[in-house]
């Protein structure tokens, strides 16, 4: 396992590793506060939508018959003062003028309200002329309502209206009916009065008038939200409809996971009218996670489902984020020949699980000295992973219990490390453990063994990191590597150094390895220690390089980069040495 410690660490025999902790202890008169910022394991109308919209047709024939007929018959198709016509006499009656292939595109789903035929015409002389035939087509089938008028037609070209916006001519109409291309109108004229001789009918144009109000229908849903920097994250889609709807909760959503993403979540869905924000987790893992829209006829607008009647015409399939592993680039100081994989995590976020690493969730515990009896966790204002608070006696633990096998293998473990007192007198300091994955982690001594080694001058006398193979302590106060309090080897108190002390088993072993002077490079071991608030502290990387182990030969070494803080500018603190 991976351990990061705080005030006691440790780490113990080369065996089967896996999962991270973060621990931290505080003596009297050292208290403080550690943290992580992050780790690195190789427009439409408010209402219903009413519409009117209007055509011309493509095509006027004269069907044929026993009447009048008609002389260039396609001169009906548009209002141009180009006339068909027809001459009749008194009695007469025209043939039919049928009109079809209007090329409406009403959207499916809409409701059709009422549907208005307007004829251009005129007659050669007044009081003689009326309509004798004024009915729809639909698919081809003349319709039985006939609305046709008794108005004489003037003796200049002007339009009459049959029909109007909620005139649905005796039958039920669909967008389908009104889309398809043998919908339209027949007509026809008369001379009903036994006077005055022969009369010409002139028709300029016969267009059609539909009024509907359209079903709500889902315009976009896109990302709110810029890419997260990893997964875990909180995201959100803006979802517009095309008018005002009501209904719209998390079951018209659905989350589509792609690449190693998985566990994302909805976790809300707000807004009102047109516009609605759905609020999602990212979950663990990296790849991609879209938002799409499901419907299940529940989103109602003006009265109507979206789409219209029936569960899926509402679908949308909305944009995709992109989650990536954060800070997973593989460090430009791997040795050449070496391939890592980079398994990554972040803490700016709500709470500490699920998380992006390995398994997605992170082990915390505390020691038995720990008079606090808190475990680490998210800090809900700076978003960093706080691993103890401002009391003494603290060992806590962060792990994340995983499996990486140690022997053949190149370990690199990086962090940021945040260290601050909160107006107290410091803490001791912060450690990364390797241990045995077969035993559970649980912190050891507080204190100057920095949750790693163990404690005998104490009661009770908390036994050494569980499981530990190699612990590799930050250590602020310098006791890491002073053989006190129970501790086997050292050199004696090293303030702001790196110690490494290796495995143990309960109050044996953890001794003393090596480790480095104090300041090494000429700086503290955290930047800000001495801070009463969290301030960006340095990057580490620790390496333990096992791939030479069956010739004896396993290096750790502590790199540090102070300046960019990115892991761009590593310099050594402690090492490459042979543990």
């Amino acid at each position: 396992m991976f351990v990061l410690l705080t005030e006691p660490v440790a780490i113990k025999s080369l065996r089967p590793l896996g999962g991270i902790v973060f621990w931290r202890d505080a003596v009297a008169n050292k208290a403080g506060w550690y943290g992580f910022l992050g780790l690195c394991l190789l427009c439409m109308s408010s209402a219903a939508l009413a519409v009117t919209v209007s055509a011309w047709p493509s095509t006027c024939v004269t069907p044929g018959g026993a009447n009048q007929s008609w002389t260039n018959s396609n001169r009906a198709q548009a209002q141009d003062s180009s006339y068909a016509t027809a001459t009749v006499n008194d009695g007469q009656v025209t043939n039919p003028l049928q009109c079809t292939g209007y090329g409406f595109a009403i959207p499916a789903g809409a409701v059709i309200n009422g549907i208005t035929v307007s004829v251009w015409r005129y007659a050669s002389a007044t009081s003689c002329c009326t309509d004798a035939q004024m009915q729809m087509v639909k698919a081809g089938t003349i319709q039985a309502t006939d609305n046709s008028t008794t108005t004489y037609y003037p003796t200049a070209n002007a339009s009459e209206a049959h029909g109007n916006a909620t005139d649905l001519w005796g039958t039920s109409w669909t967008a389908a009916d009104i889309n398809g291309a043998n919908f339209g109108a027949i007509f026809a004229a008369q001379k009903p009065v036994t006077a005055g001789g022969g009369r010409t009918i002139s028709v300029d144009a016969i267009q059609i008038t539909v009024d509907y109000t359209a079903a709500p229908t889902v315009l976009s849903i896109n990302t709110a939200s810029a890419n997260p920097t990893a997964p875990a994250t909180a995201v959100a889609w803006t979802v517009a409809f095309s008018s005002t709807v009501t209904g719209v909760d998390t079951t018209d959503f659905a989350l589509v996971q792609g690449g190693g993403v998985t566990g994302a979540t909805i976790t809300s869905v707000t807004g009102s009218g047109t516009t609605w924000t759905v609020n999602a987790n990212t979950g663990s893992g990296t790849g991609t996670l879209g938002l799409n829209l499901v419907d299940n006829d529940s989103i109602v607008g003006g009265g109507q489902p979206l789409g219209g009647a029936g569960a899926g015409n509402g679908n949308f399939t909305g944009q995709v984020y992109t989650v990536p592993a954060p800070f997973c680039s593989p460090p430009s100081n791997i040795p050449a020949g070496v391939t890592v994989t980079c398994v990554c995590d972040q803490f700016g976020r709500a709470s500490l699980n699920p998380s992006t690493i390995f398994g997605g969730s992170w082990t915390l515990s505390h020691g038995t000295t720990d008079t606090a009896g808190t475990n680490p966790y998210i800090n809900g204002t700076t978003g960093l992973l706080r691993l103890t608070e401002n009391t003494n006696n603290n060992a806590k633990a962060a792990t994340v219990p995983s499996i990486f096998p140690a022997v053949g293998n190149y370990i690199s473990v990086e962090f940021n490390n945040y260290a601050y007192q909160g107006g107290n007198t410091g803490a001791d300091g912060i450690a990364v453990t390797l241990s045995d994955y077969t035993t559970p982690a649980a912190p050891g001594g507080f204190g100057g063994s920095l949750g790693y080694a163990q404690r005998t001058d104490s009661t009770p006398n908390p036994p050494g990191f569980a499981g530990g193979w190699v612990g590799i302590a930050l250590d602020e106060y310098g006791n890491f590597q002073n053989p006190t309090e129970g501790r086997i080897g050292g050199p004696g108190a090293r303030a702001q150094s790196v110690g490494v002390r290796g495995p143990g088993s309960g109050a044996s072993g953890y001794r003393y390895m090596g480790g480095s002077a104090s300041n090494p490079g000429g700086l503290s071991i955290s930047a800000n220690s001495t801070s009463a608030t969290p301030a960006t502290g340095y990057m580490y990387q620790v390496i333990v390089d096992a791939r030479n182990a069956g010739t004896g030969t396993i290096n750790v070494a502590v790199n540090r980069d102070a300046t960019t803080k990115d892991g761009s500018s590593y310099a050594s603190v402690f090492g490459p040495f042979n543990a």
